[in-house]
């Protein structure tokens, strides 16, 4: 996944600002982990070109945009997620040491 190959439905349009239909202030809170890979076997979870930065780019003011950089895509998400959804999310993103600071910020 990278530009141009988004996860469907496309939201990104490259152009800045494009959101311009968001009638409201908007917060970005990007992962610094999120563009790394966690293994070899499966890309980044949000790799550069459609990920933080690239949303950020295509909002309009106001917006402000934050990165906690040492946290990732899935760190948001609750301590404990049950199911092979949940399981899923410890194998296939990079994370931080641990998920309840991020969901705090």
């Amino acid at each position: 996944m990278d530009k141009g190959k988004q996860t469907p439905p496309s939201v990104l349009t490259y152009v800045p600002r494009s959101f311009n239909n968001l009638d409201m202030p908007v917060m970005v809170i990007g992962s610094g982990l999120g563009e790394v890979k966690k293994n070899p076997l499966f890309p980044a979870c949000a790799p550069k070109g459609v990920n933080h930065r690239d949303f950020y780019n295509e909002c309009c003011k106001p917006a402000c945009y934050f990165v906690a950089k040492d946290y990732g895509h899935n760190d948001m998400l609750d301590d404990e997620t049950k199911g092979i959804r949940g399981k899923a999310t410890y194998c296939l993103c990079k994370k931080g040491k641990s998920r309840e600071p991020m969901r705090r910020f």
